[in-house]
């Protein structure tokens, strides 16, 4: 978790699990780092990223106006992760995070590597599938090294996510289903509305 936090506070990328997919990440005040992301990734900056984090506390500078209710329900845990499209009010998101869109895409990611990782540094963190653009999502951290080579900072070992797993449930496995990754990107809904975007 440290050496993870460590390149993201130093502008870097990693690579990570996270409870749906696994994802590319920086921190979300890094210009360099998340045009960076988009050159790696081959993907145009118009299509933005998501943010996720372990719990509203690092999002809630971002987002002050959001009422009670709201909050509640971007923390309500749910069966298939779910991201939720919100209101920049505050105007404390980057246009590289955004992109073309009106709306910030946000999830509380239940993932250990997510919860411990952004409490070590208290902000959210990117997220993006850990693919070129056209390829399949990377499954594994072996597949995140044949596509990307060194352009990744700090890739997470599998062990390492498993552990962080284990450490929190009091169960140990291998595989992605034991470190919690659904293989499967998250269902998005918008906040105001609550309409699904993207369905399961």
């Amino acid at each position: 978790m440290q050496n993870a936090a460590a390149a993201i506070s130093s502008g870097g990328v990693i690579a990570y699990p996270t409870s749906s997919i696994w994802g590319l990440g920086c921190a979300p005040s890094q210009e360099q780092a998340l045009l960076r992301i988009c050159q790696i990734k081959q993907r145009p900056p118009s299509k933005g990223l998501i943010l996720v984090a372990g719990a509203w506390a690092e999002f809630a500078d971002y987002f002050p106006a959001l009422t009670a209710e709201q909050i509640n329900r971007i923390i309500t845990p749910t069966p298939h992760p779910c991201t939720w499209l919100v209101e920049d009010k505050a105007n404390k998101v980057s246009e590289l995070v955004k992109g073309d869109n009106a709306k910030v895409a946000i999830r509380i990611d239940q993932h250990p590597f997510v919860k411990e990782v952004c409490s070590v540094l208290q902000h959210p963190i990117t997220s993006t599938s850990a693919n070129p653009q056209g390829e399949v999502p990377a499954t594994d951290a072996a597949m995140i090294r044949k596509y990307f080579g060194d352009a990744i900072d700090y890739v997470v070992d599998a062990v390492d996510a498993i552990d962080a797993s284990s450490d929190a449930s009091g169960s140990g496995g291998s595989g992605s289903s034991a470190i919690g990754i659904s293989g499967r990107p998250s269902v998005i809904r918008d906040l105001a509305s609550g309409e699904y975007i993207r369905g399961l």
